[in-house]
């Protein structure tokens, strides 16, 4: 992947809108294939002009709580504004309604002569393929998982209370797909998961065109061909779920994302307290803006919990046990969410220690991320005989997937994307987010409104 800088040549007509969030826009180069830029993505703020050198720290912890094998490139750049403004103006027609009514974005009030820092990242929809691979297929899906585990005990998670009483009035029909089916390490309840995110997606899957080599395009179906879909429940069941006694082939990473949110499902109103307890200066520490010291401190929160030391960073989420993540009954608690709860309700009961009430607003962050994240699933069909494109395939940290269907092998990819930690200021709004759906919630099932 080459670095871009403000001398290069850049074309905003060889940049094309794909997506964005709250804080970023993402662009994917569509020019030549011959580029050194093929196969990128360019993630710009909206709002903050040098946020990706500060965050890239903390961007990195997140991915190595999960491992290296669910990362991927991401680099600092620098994008001149008028380049920048100019991408954004052609990506106007192609932005949600929603977006365009928050109004321009922010970076564009500076100065022409002065950049936007961005991060230039690999185009996990597109460049997943070999170049000397003519007879690989690959299928690409992006899912955004939500968080799986409740906020309330005793009711259904925060996507599934949304989705029956409040509905995005974006979308005709309501969905059935349920972040704690997806989370559950059970074959029946993923694949019902799936079929139901498959059935009517929303902002959480896109389900990408089929390529095969010379073929860049990363235009994403609304609906999946109905042939596929079977093919998707068969692949995606052992590598998602496990099949028998076969454990799932990343259940190391659902087991890291639940325990990662487990510092957040259900303590919005904790949170709000031990924020409001800490001096202005302290809550300066945990704003992502501050790389160095905030670096440290989020390292230092995650490490205090966990009674580790720094060399245990590495995948530290991913060796937790599952029964401390898996929730003690249907619609329950886990182990970490009441330990890491009891310890914010501490520090607002006496709050005698200022790092503490830090480092758990730290980890209550990192929840808020790891409950938005996306996972990039690249599948690759092969066929059964070509050694060579194996060695290609794993080099690219493509494994196999346990799935026989006449003369093809099917690998595989899970990259975790959608690491930016969430703004300490978001805290006030989650809580009261979670106020109104729960309002909405008790007024559908029981016709009245219930504090």
């Amino acid at each position: 992947m080459s670095d871009l800088t403000p001398e290069d040549d850049l074309t905003p007509e060889d940049w094309q809108y794909i997506a964005e969030g709250g804080l970023h826009v993402v662009f994917g180069f569509r020019g030549s294939d011959s580029h050194p830029f093929r196969g990128c993505v360019l993630r710009v703020p909206k709002k903050h002009p040098r946020v990706a050198r500060a965050k890239r720290h903390l961007v990195g912890l997140s991915r190595a709580l999960l491992t290296p094998r669910y990362s991927y490139d991401s680099k600092v750049v620098r994008l001149p504004i008028p380049f920048v403004s100019a991408l954004f103006a052609r990506a106007e027609t192609h932005r949600p309604a929603h977006r365009l009514q928050e109004g321009e974005p922010g970076v564009l009030s500076l100065g022409h002569d002065d950049y936007i820092e961005a991060t230039q990242e690999e185009d996990l929809a597109t460049s997943s393929l070999p170049r000397d691979a003519e007879s690989v297929q690959i299928i690409s899906l992006e899912i955004k998982p939500k968080c799986g585990l409740v906020d309330v005990e005793n009711l259904p998670t925060r996507f599934v209370m949304k989705e029956k009483a409040n509905p995005d009035p974006r979308f005709a029909q309501r969905s059935a797909y349920n972040p704690a089916d997806f989370h559950s390490l059970d074959a029946s309840r993923f694949q019902r998961a799936l079929m139901a995110i498959m059935d009517v997606p929303r902002n959480n899957f896109r389900y990408f065109n089929e390529r095969r080599k010379g073929q860049q395009s990363s235009e994403h179906q609304a609906s999946i061909p109905g042939e596929k879909r079977q093919f998707l429940l068969d692949v995606l069941t052992p590598i998602f779920a496990g099949e028998g006694e076969t454990p799932p082939l990343v259940g190391d990473l659902l087991v890291g994302l639940l325990a990662a949110q487990s510092w957040g499902a259900g303590q919005q109103k904790t949170a709000e307290d031990v924020y409001a307890s800490m001096t202005e200066e302290d809550r300066q520490k945990v704003d992502p803006g501050d790389s160095e010291e905030a670096a440290a401190i989020y390292d230092q929160a995650v490490l205090s919990f966990f009674n580790a030391s720094q060399t245990d960073l590495p995948g530290l989420l991913t060796v937790v046990s599952p029964s401390d993540v898996l929730p003690h009954a249907d619609n329950g608690w886990n182990t970490l969410q009441y330990r890491h709860h009891q310890a914010g309700q501490a520090i607002v009961r006496t709050p005698t220690s200022s790092s503490a009430a830090v480092e758990w607003v730290a980890r209550y962050l990192m929840a808020r991320t790891f409950m938005d994240v996306s996972l990039m699933v690249n599948l690759a069909v092969t066929p059964e005989s070509d050694e060579s494109l194996r060695d290609a395939l794993t080099s690219r940290r493509y494994q196999r997937v346990p799935y026989q269907s006449g003369d093809i092998e099917v690998w595989y990819r899970v990259m975790v994307t959608d690491v930016d930690l969430k703004p300490a200021w978001k805290i006030s709004r989650w809580r009261q987010d979670l106020d109104d759906i729960l309002a909405a919630y008790h007024r559908d099932r029981d016709g009245e409104d219930v504090a």
